[in-house]
């Protein structure tokens, strides 16, 4: 098994090192077959506590004067969040301090040693949300979730790989 972002896996398919990936970012559905796996919800987390820059936060743009504590390009979970923010009129540069981690449990205890605010998939902090070492930003409007989707290539040499999963 192979863990990494989607853009190094989408590269390990289209190689033939991988016959298929579970993946949470976009990838071109052209060139891949795919099966839905789950849809995720995403939200904002901060260590509980934290004072925000600007005390009323309601929206996005009222987050750009916090630390942003982001993965690296490639990955889904970045892929989501600059997505939700071109939505709101704002990018990942609007931020004052942003600090790029490719590690998902570095990024989470980055956040509850109160180091910045960050954006992930509600299932990755489930555990911090409910033990109290992180919680939710409230966002008006709030509501973005994302596929995540076992995915190969389309006219694979392998058409037995994950036929269960393919059909």
């Amino acid at each position: 098994m192979v863990i990494d972002d989607t853009k190094n896996l989408l590269e390990l398919l289209d190689r033939g090192e991988i016959d298929f990936a579970l993946v949470e970012g976009n990838f071109p559905r052209n060139d891949y077959e795919s099966v839905r796996y789950s849809e995720e919800p995403f939200c904002a987390v901060t260590a509980p506590g934290h004072v925000f820059k600007k005390r009323n936060v309601r929206r996005a743009e009222d987050l750009v004067g916090e630390r942003l504590l982001i993965r690296e390009k490639g990955s889904g979970t970045r892929d989501v969040l600059e997505a939700y923010l071109k939505n709101e009129n704002l990018s990942i540069e609007n931020f004052t301090d942003i600090v790029e981690i490719n590690d998902l449990e570095m990024l989470k205890i980055l956040a509850e040693e109160d180091c910045g605010i960050t954006f992930l998939y509600e299932t990755a902090v489930e555990k911090e949300l409910e033990e109290g070492l992180l919680e939710k930003i409230r966002i008006k409007g709030f509501a973005v979730s994302h596929d995540f989707a076992i995915i190969r290539r389309k006219g694979s040499i392998f058409p037995d790989s994950g036929a269960e999963l393919f059909g």
